[in-house]
């Protein structure tokens, strides 16, 4: 006969930044509409909660990982002039000193731009809960983006996001390339959505990483507007109980 046996096991301590939901929990729990604090003790998405709060953790991660391989791949740059000036002509590809960095930028920007959709749905759903559950209003994608511009919120990052997730999901993988430019320093690093096994193929179609950048940013105010917004339905469903 097997016997079962409890299993020991312990948990790992982390700590997220102070993020979002904090000021809509302490606005709830001071709510002067006793039904809006029923409903928000009885439907408050903790575990969605705390999963968005991971993600935003492995965002933050990732892009400090991300920046740290990027500044080695600069530094080494800025001491090959004179080999990238050979490769150029030749359409011969830079061997770096280190063969797995190439790797390890490819491995952050599909980490970034999988873990922040991830994290856009995650967001979604949470404010689909506590609009539709505690504030009683029904909510979709479409309307939180008319949300954000109406708040002057520029929302073309989410088309990025979107578009690049699924390409990198589905159809291909991400791949790196650097432009010569005029400015200092003189190389840009560009994200190509396909190997160029063909060395002289155009790269035109790659994008900068500014565009990772314009999509941290963009995530990051459309949080705070998307609080804003909820904190505001708060107030309305108070004045409407009190009229």
């Amino acid at each position: 006969m097997h016997v079962g046996y409890a299993m020991k096991f312990f948990h790992i301590d982390w700590l997220p930044e102070p993020c979002w939901g904090y000021q809509l929990v302490n606005r709830f729990h001071e709510s002067s509409n006793p039904a809006l604090k029923d409903r928000f003790k009885r439907y408050w998405p903790k575990q969605q909660m705390i999963a968005f709060a991971t993600k935003r953790e492995l965002i933050r991660v990732i892009q400090c990982q991300f920046n740290q391989e990027v500044a080695k791949l600069s530094e080494e740059l800025a001491k090959k002039n004179a080999e990238i000036q050979q490769c150029l002509p030749e359409h011969r590809a830079l061997r770096l000193a280190d063969s797995e960095l190439g790797f390890r930028l490819v491995a952050g920007i599909d980490a970034f731009i999988f873990e922040s959709r991830s994290a856009y749905e995650i967001l979604g759903a949470v404010v689909r809960e506590i609009a539709g559950n505690i504030l009683g209003k029904k909510v979709d994608q479409k309307l939180l983006r008319e949300v954000l511009e109406t708040k002057g919120h520029d929302t073309k990052w989410i088309n990025d996001l979107h578009d690049e997730r699924i390409g990198f999901f589905h159809q291909t993988a991400p791949w790196i390339a650097v432009a010569v430019t005029e400015s200092k320093p003189p190389y840009e690093i560009r994200v190509l959505r396909r190997n160029p096994h063909d060395r002289e193929c155009d790269v035109s179609a790659a994008f900068p990483l500014d565009m990772l950048n314009r999509i941290f940013f963009g995530f990051r105010e459309a949080v705070a507007v998307i609080e804003g917004w909820l904190l505001e339905g708060i107030d309305q469903a108070e004045r409407g109980a009190a009229s």
